[in-house]
């Protein structure tokens, strides 16, 4: 971290973090899947972790853009944030899932080949 670089600390589901950005941006909202995605102004929080939540370092939360006293920000962020995070580690947890599921279909496969190999004279 730069020496003026300023960080407010934040919990986020049990977990120590600090927000290090607050930016205005423009989104595309896309929840009706159409063709058109009207554009929404919003801010974006990036939340930063000392240590990994599980293997995730950080993420962006989007809250509505308009002027919040401290508690009213924090409280949205952190509401925000807890959102995110069970997502986003629904979302890894099921990628590990399916990629163990995966490499044991393969193991299964590997092994069917290496008897047919075996039975063929190949091995």
């Amino acid at each position: 971290m730069a020496v003026n670089e300023k960080r407010v600390e934040i919990e986020i589901d049990g977990h120590k973090g600090w927000i290090s950005t607050v930016a205005g941006i423009e989104v595309a909202m896309n929840h009706r899947r159409t063709f058109l995605e009207p554009r929404e102004g919003r801010l974006m929080v990036v939340i930063e972790f000392d240590q990994a939540v599980d293997s995730i370092l950080g993420f962006p939360v989007y809250l509505p853009a308009r002027l919040y006293g401290k508690d009213a920000f924090l409280g949205a962020v952190k509401e925000e944030g807890e959102k995110v995070l069970e997502r986003m580690l629904l979302q890894e947890r099921g990628n590990r899932a399916y990629t163990a599921q995966r490499e044991e279909k393969q193991r299964n496969l590997d092994s069917i080949a290496t008897s047919v190999k075996a039975a063929i004279g190949l091995e």
